[in-house]
């Protein structure tokens, strides 16, 4: 997909990119809350780095009950800052939950993930 900008970027923007990923199924995915039940989305690359989403159906364990944990993991060995955005849409491309991070330094060893324990309610996604 081309890009148009509008205005002008800020002095640090480089460029954005746009991964698309599809957790079929969801119904069936685990529901139980806890670091057990990730569900790993394939390995894919973005800005040289490889990168991968960790979604956890049932909740991470800090998450509040009901709620959809989901990060984004740099599992590279290179360190990167960037900002970084990660949206839900249904089935008609609308939008249910949408989450923005900047500045975001995700390195190769504690800090290579980031995300949201209380991204979505597992309601809104079921409904």
């Amino acid at each position: 997909m081309e890009s148009l900008h509008v205005g002008t970027p800020s002095s640090d923007f480089e460029c954005w990119e746009y991964k698309t990923a599809y957790f079929h199924n969801f119904l069936d995915l685990p529901d139980t809350k806890g670091d057990d039940n990730v569900v790993l989305s394939p390995k894919f690359k973005c800005f040289d780095h490889t990168w991968r989403l960790q979604v956890y159906p049932g909740g991470h364990r800090r998450a509040k009950n009901g709620w959809v944990s989901v990060s984004i993991a740099n599992i590279s060995d290179e360190k990167i800052t960037l900002d970084y955005e990660i949206a839900v849409l249904n089935p008609d491309d609308k939008v249910l939950c949408m989450k923005r991070a900047t500045k975001r330094v995700f390195d190769s060893a504690d800090t290579n993930c980031w995300g949201d324990k209380n991204f979505v309610s597992r309601a809104t996604l079921v409904a």
